[in-house]
């Protein structure tokens, strides 16, 4: 990280002021490269950290404004997800992430949506 001394001067690091959070960030991305990207292209992985310790941000597709947003709008299952993760694939040349979720309801909840759905594609013709 570089401070910011005047407008036209930034500082390096200073290595002295490192907190016991600073060393924990520091070992967790270690342990990323080395359990889950030992092999990856130096570049791919230096993309992977920025997106993920949210360095530079990466547009998300919103949920709401989904196909199955706008099918659950108003229903039971509109908030009943848990978010798992995320696929990152490129859109207009730049990186751009879709949703994994994960639901979770009860039969009838599921019920409901299921007739939403027999009831618009009977609109289809």
């Amino acid at each position: 990280m570089v401070e910011k001394k005047s407008d036209d001067i930034e500082l390096l690091f200073n290595y002295d002021t490192i907190t016991e959070r600073d060393k924990k960030v520091v070992l967790e991305v270690i342990n990323y490269i080395e359990n889950f990207r030992k092999g990856v292209p130096i570049e791919l992985v230096k993309e992977e950290l920025k997106q993920k310790w949210k360095i530079e941000e990466v547009p998300t597709m919103k949920i709401e404004d989904s196909v199955w947003g706008k099918l659950t709008k108003g229903t039971k299952l509109e908030k009943a997800y848990g978010m798992v993760g995320y696929k990152t694939v490129t859109k207009d040349g730049l990186p751009y992430r879709i949703p994994h979720v994960s639901y979770g309801a009860d039969l009838d909840d599921w019920n409901e949506i299921v007739n939403i759905l027999v009831n618009k594609l009977k609109d289809i013709k």
